[in-house]
């Protein structure tokens, strides 16, 4: 008999349920590292998304973008060392408008 683990494992996959839900994970993760290493709020710096390995990260102003410039290699460190580093491999920051 199959362990339920592995049915829902299976069914996740069947439906790329599973791997938007470890991007998702990654990308909340990441933000909780940043707003705790950087105290801002969430409108000022944010993980956005986790695609073929690159987090993309938004900052409110080029301020921001220089300030997460900084954490970025221990936070890229960090999750790889959660994930993996063939799972996130790179991190890239943006200014943008976040909302």
């Amino acid at each position: 008999m199959e362990q339920i683990g592995n049915i829902i494992h299976k069914r996740l996959n069947q439906h790329q349920i599973g791997e938007s839900a470890r991007a998702s994970e990654v990308v909340f993760k990441a933000n909780q590292y940043l707003s705790s290493w950087l105290k801002c709020e969430h409108d000022d710096v944010r993980a956005v998304t986790l695609k073929g390995g690159i987090l993309h990260i938004g900052s409110a102003s080029a301020v921001w973008s220089q300030e997460t410039r900084i954490v970025s290699d221990p936070l890229l460190r960090k999750l790889q060392d959660e994930y993996g580093k063939t799972y996130v491999k790179k991190i890239i920051i943006k200014s943008l408008t976040i909302r």
